[in-house]
């Protein structure tokens, strides 16, 4: 698992926040050109294999209690930017969490997505870890739908 940033610094956190409360679309756009960064140099170090990147889902719950996704607006610049460089950014219905258990998250691929996982090197993407049980849940959802290999990478921990 590769951190881009520590949440321990003031400026990240706060930049965090306004992408998980308020969907800030330039810290959106700042958080998906480091994210795109390091995602190109660990493709290029699992090649020749294709790469596909998946991001972390949020539940319903928050989806009803914020209004979004924190992880849209990325999606769409790291949609934008796939399309010149091969690199395959998962569509957002991809993974799902299936448990609302807090001590278990665990997530499902979707089997109009499932080929799209297989046999790919996945790059699984979350805005903060701080447990590892929603990131593990989705990282075996994604060996069963047949990943090859999988890294993990979030924007801060």
């Amino acid at each position: 698992m590769q951190a881009l940033f520590s949440y321990q610094a003031p400026i990240i956190r706060s930049l965090l926040e306004e992408l998980r409360c308020f969907n800030d679309h330039n810290v959106s756009k700042l958080f998906s050109h480091f994210i795109y960064k390091e995602v190109k140099e660990m493709a290029l170090l699992q090649r020749p294999l294709e790469t596909v990147v998946v991001f972390i889902p949020c539940t319903k719950t928050r989806i009803r209690t914020h209004g979004f996704w924190q992880f849209h607006t990325i999606y769409m610049y790291m949609a934008r930017i796939s399309a010149k460089t091969g690199i395959t950014v998962a569509p957002p219905d991809t993974l799902h969490v299936v448990s609302g258990n807090k001590k278990e998250p665990s997530c499902t691929v979707s089997k109009a997505h499932a080929p799209l996982i297989h046999g790919k090197y996945c790059i699984l993407v979350d805005d903060i870890i701080v447990s590892c049980r929603t990131l593990s849940g989705a990282r075996d959802a994604l060996f069963l739908a047949g990943a090859s290999h999988i890294s993990c990478l979030a924007i801060a921990t």
